[in-house]
């Protein structure tokens, strides 16, 4: 259920992101950007969507518990009993389990259980392995080179189940010539899924083991619990990551397992002892480190947020912010300014983009300073009716045209170092354009603010990340730090976007009026377009529907109202059949993009490492 869980909360995020853009928006006036955002929250809707959708349709599991209890007898060998809780969330064909072979001397055949929790285990019965299929409610065991392997074909969808395995282990102790020892690694790597609530229990055959010792490696997450006074080894863990494994090595005395025939004639008590002492100081001693490390981290983190803080507070303080005018609902004022530098306005972009050309483009047309048709292959061609034109229009006509006319296919293919360089020429001039309308001081403001809290947020991403890295359980302390930063300073950035306001007193009243024009142009069919003005109007206000991307829903309610001698109108004809064609050959921003775009590319803790325990198991559902 945890993955279900993680990906519903993903679905939300993926909600939430859009809101909390718009809502950035709607608390500066900016309305200009609703469909932008709209289509914004359509797609990450659509991902969470999926996201949520594939959760439900695909499957995952949980292992809830897993209890092991070993039993170990005078002669050396153990009886081992298995409890591992799958939390399925889908349906299932079964699960298996695989035990290594490296240092066992024989595993026995082993039974396998199935227990809902409200009754008693149910037995499962073997099948051949010989055979092609098996049933369900069976299970195969078969060998390998390197492991046996238990699989139980049991059927479950949408429930909890606890899959028991007994088997026996031979020579599980071994008797050397001055102790006895079990190096064991109770819990292989290779589980398909976290392991959660771990507890394995080693049961020595005597009681009052004063000279027991025992030690456990593979994770710094386990713990370890040594009764000497109930001959018990216990090691647990809270969770256990399937890319780990739990291992137990301890010594007692030869008088344990007197029955024992797996003798190995050699001392290895001191070496032991001496070995696990150095395991242990370097475990310590890497735990020391990565908590220092995370320490630092954390400080880190911090330090640069207090600076961020300290350099933010001087540009709140030094922004201007002037009085809103009333928002206008609708402005029916063709804006004093090109399409470009309205689209500009709204979009608060710093230079004039292709969609804002396009829109310059059909105002020429519009004025009789350039025209549109079709030639004999029925592409689209700029022609020149006057020389008074913009700069860029007059470079495409003499350079990479005839000195007359250009089609869009040459603009496609002409050299994109010459009209990269036109086209920034061309921004130049757009931003000039723009710039009474723009405070400078706050213009200025407003990138330092942003980059001083994208650094901040960048060092406590970073700081949560390597920090979980560092220490596996750390981010119960890393990713609170960092959520608090984050909403701290999205919050400081909602306020800053508020606050550093980046018009001018004379751009506060055209970008009301340029906003209300645009939401005059988006309500259309709300509207009496004859109110608005006559056709010949009309043709001037293309431009701007065609700069600020709304320009098919505007042709479309002229063509209601006015039937389809809309088309005959050259920029409105154009429009509709070039600019809103997906061909390139016949769209002029396409033609554009593609131009300039082509060219672009003791006893002891959990300590780390391994003794070399024998054994192991690892499993999974399927």
């Amino acid at each position: 259920m945890t993955i279900f869980i993680m990906k519903v909360v993903i679905f939300f995020v993926y909600l939430l992101i859009p809101l909390v853009y718009n809502f950035i928006y709607v608390i500066r006036g900016e309305y200009m950007n609703k469909l932008k955002f709209s289509l914004l929250g359509i797609l990450f809707a659509l991902i969470g969507f999926m996201s949520f959708t594939n959760t439900i349709f695909a499957k995952s599991y949980d292992i809830t518990k897993y209890h092991e209890n070993v039993n170990v007898s005078k002669d050396g060998t153990a009886d081992v009993t298995q409890r591992v809780t799958y939390d399925f969330d889908g349906t299932f064909n079964g699960v298996f389990l695989k035990m290594n072979t490296k240092g066992i001397h024989k595993y026995s055949d082993p039974t396998v259980f199935v227990d809902y929790g409200d009754t008693q285990p149910a037995e499962i019965p073997r099948e051949s392995f010989h055979k092609s299929y098996y049933y369900d409610d069976t299970f195969v065991y078969t060998s390998h080179k390197k492991y046996k392997k238990v699989t139980v074909y049991y059927k479950s969808t949408d429930e909890k189940l606890t899959f028991i395995y007994k088997y026996k282990i031979y020579g599980f102790v071994t008797n050397y010539s001055d102790t006895a020892q079990i190096n064991w690694k109770a819990i292989d790597t290779g589980w398909g899924s976290q392991l959660n609530n771990v507890k394995v229990t080693i049961q020595l055959p005597e009681n009052n083991i004063k000279k027991l010792q025992a030690w456990a490696h593979g994770t710094s997450r386990g713990h370890i619990d040594v009764d000497k006074e109930n001959g018990r080894i216990t090691l647990t863990a809270n969770k256990l990551p399937e890319d780990e494994f739990m291992e137990t090595r301890s010594v007692f005395p030869l008088s344990v397992t007197p029955q024992n025939m797996n003798i190995v004639h050699k001392d290895v008590l001191k070496q032991v002892q001496t070995d696990e002492a150095s395991m242990s100081k370097r475990t310590d001693f890497h735990i020391i480190l990565k908590r220092i490390g995370l320490g630092i981290l954390i400080l880190i983190s911090l330090i640069v947020s207090a600076i961020s803080i300290a350099f933010i507070i001087p540009l709140w303080k030094g922004a201007i912010r002037l009085k809103k005018p009333t928002p206008l609902v609708h402005y029916f004022e063709i804006p004093n300014m090109n399409p470009s530098t309205a689209r500009m306005l709204l979009k608060q972009n710093p230079k004039g983009d292709n969609e804002g050309l396009t829109g310059d483009m059909l105002m020429e047309v519009a004025n009789h300073k350039l025209k549109l048709e079709k030639n004999k292959h029925r592409k689209f061609e700029l022609i020149r009716l006057k020389k008074d034109c913009d700069p860029f229009f007059n470079y495409l006509i003499d350079t990479v045209g005839d000195g007359e006319r250009v089609s869009f296919d040459k603009i496609k293919n002409a050299n994109q170092e010459h009209l990269k360089s036109e086209f920034h020429e061309w921004q130049d001039r757009t931003t000039e354009a723009a710039a009474p309308y723009m405070d400078d001081d706050n213009k200025q403001l407003l990138p330092l603010l942003k980059k001083s809290i994208l650094i901040a947020l960048g060092v406590s991403a970073a700081m949560v990340i390597i920090g979980t890295w560092i220490i596996y359980d750390s981010f119960y302390i890393t990713v609170p730090i960092g959520l608090i930063t984050v909403l701290f300073f999205v919050i400081m950035y909602i306020v800053g976007n508020y606050k550093f306001d980046i018009y001018s007193e004379a751009g506060e009243q055209a970008v009301n009026e340029v906003h209300g024009f645009k939401k005059m142009l988006e309500d259309i069919n709300d509207i009496n377009i004859a109110e608005v003005g006559d056709l010949i109007l009309w043709e001037q206000i293309l431009p701007y529907a065609a700069a600020f991307g709304i320009s098919k829903k505007v042709l479309k309610a002229l063509q209601v109202k006015y039937g389809d001698v809309v088309d005959t109108l050259p920029s409105i004809g154009y429009y509709y059949y070039g600019v809103g064609s997906l061909s390139g050959s016949t769209n002029f921003n396409i033609s554009m993009t593609s131009g300039l775009s082509s060219s672009s590319g003791g006893s002891g803790g959990f300590s780390g490492g391994s003794s070399g325990g024998s054994g192991g198991s690892s499993g999974g559902a399927f």
